[in-house]
Order: structure tokens, then sequence, then C-alpha cells
């Protein structure tokens, strides 16, 4: 599942609602905040290159059945801090910091480099079929260029690459905060939406066993990992060991 929306939205905190019930690892850079994780029983890698990520994907290829879900949050800062190690390299290859590369930012071809890197590791992740994985996104608006139309999209860097990503998902949900009416009282709640509208970008694969959608009505509000796992026929895994296995040095649980 992917799960987009505006920074801060809660998409961390929608995460670390399943801590308690599925063994969750998620995988995050530096810049990315893991503060509402803490004390969830989520567990977190940190990734700051090229060369940490494909660690990461070695690591889920032998030991992938030791968690229920795998986090990518966010694959919108993944990406960027995948982009300064593809830039990095070119320095170094073409003349080092005083050569005329280094007074350049990224070109065509590191963004290609970058691209490639990233879709290989959902495909793969994806492929495995050995845990769940889901994918968080900041949104940003899209326009079709040939269509004209505007709607927001999961950030991800390069030509259809929120298509590519969106279409390895069984499911893509907008996330966003909705002021409405409870018992006489507005409050402000989280808001899944998992139907596509002109505005934002969702889908939801999932069918009940006599067809209908499993989210009554597309929308899903104050959700929670559980809840959302429970509809999609993911079972919970209190009963037995939540630990994952941990890569030596690379995972660091929330408490």
């Amino acid at each position: 599942m992917l799960v987009h929306g505006d920074p801060g939205v809660g998409k961390t905190s929608l995460i670390g609602t399943g801590g308690s019930d599925y063994r969750t690892l998620i995988i995050r850079p530096p810049i990315d905040h893991a503060d509402p994780i803490v004390g969830s029983g989520v567990q977190e890698m940190l990734v700051s290159n090229w060369e940490d990520i494909f660690d990461a994907l070695e690591y889920l290829r032998h030991e992938g059945e030791s968690w229920d879900w795998v986090w990518i949050d966010s694959i919108s800062l993944l990406q960027d801090i995948g982009l300064d190690d593809v830039y990095e390299s070119a320095i170094d290859s073409k003349g080092g910091r005083s050569g005329a590369r280094a007074r350049f930012g990224p070109d065509r071809g590191e963004y290609r480099i970058n691209m490639w890197r990233l879709e290989q590791f959902i495909r793969f992740a994806v492929g495995a079929s050995l845990f769940n994985m889901g994918v968080t996104a900041h949104s940003f608006w899209f326009t079709d260029p040939e269509l004209g139309n505007t709607q927001l999209m999961p950030w991800i860097q390069g030509r259809a690459m929120p298509q590519k990503i969106c279409g390895m998902m069984n499911l893509v949900a907008y996330m966003e905060v909705v002021r409405r009416e409870v018992r006489g009282q507005t409050r402000e709640s989280r808001v899944l939406r998992v139907n596509k509208t002109e505005r934002y970008y969702a889908k939801c694969q999932f069918k009940t066993p006599t067809g209908e959608p499993v989210f009554d009505g597309g929308s899903i509000y104050n959700p929670t990992m559980p809840e959302i796992a429970t509809a999609l026929g993911r079972k919970s895994t209190a009963s037995r060991s939540r630990r994952g296995t941990r890569p030596a040095g690379r995972t660091r649980k929330g408490a």
C-alpha cells in the first residue's frame, strides 16, 4: 500500500498504530523524522546512500519473513538522498570538486540513474512477497501533459514514476485532515481516501468475498493499521514473537 499526503498530516503516525500488533520495520533517510513512532514497538533502519539502500534490500531478501510490514517512509525524501549520492559519485568520476561538473547540479543522467535504482528497489521488494510492503510519500500537484488535468499524486521524481510506483500497489490512499461534526462538536480528523477523484489519485483493488469494496464509502476516519490490515485480510501476529531479526547496527527500536 502507498499513502500520500502533506508533510505532517500523520502518515508516520499511522504506521506506528500497528507496532503492537505487527512486526513492523521502517526504512527511512536521516532527514525524515520518526518521533511519531517512539514507544510504538516499530523498529527503524536508517539509510544515507545507495549502498545503505541496497544493503537494506539484500537484508530483506534474506530476512524479509521476519517482518509483517516493511515501510519506506518516505519515498519522497529517500529519492533526494539517493540523488545526492548519485551526484557525488558523478563529481568524483568527472574531475573532482575542482572540475567543471562540480559547479552544476544533477543533470538528466543522474536523475535517470536515481529513478532506475528507486524503481528497482520497489519492484524487488514487492515481488519478493515475503512481507506486506508499505510506502509513504508527500503529495504534489501533477498536471497530465496530454489531458491537461491537474491532480494530487505521490511526489516521486521522474517521467511517469508516480504512475509506475502506484501501479505496483494494491492500495493507494490519499491522507488529509478534515473538520467534521461528531456528537454536536466540530473536530479535526485524519482521513484516508481510497477512491480516486478529480482532486487526488487513489485506488483500492481489494474486494469482499461478495465483490463489495472493503472500505464502504471510500473513506477511513482516524485510521489505524490494525483496522486497515483486518479489512485487507492481513492477520495480526500478536500471538507470535513480534520482534523481527535485526540487521546489526542498522535498526533502532522506537522507545
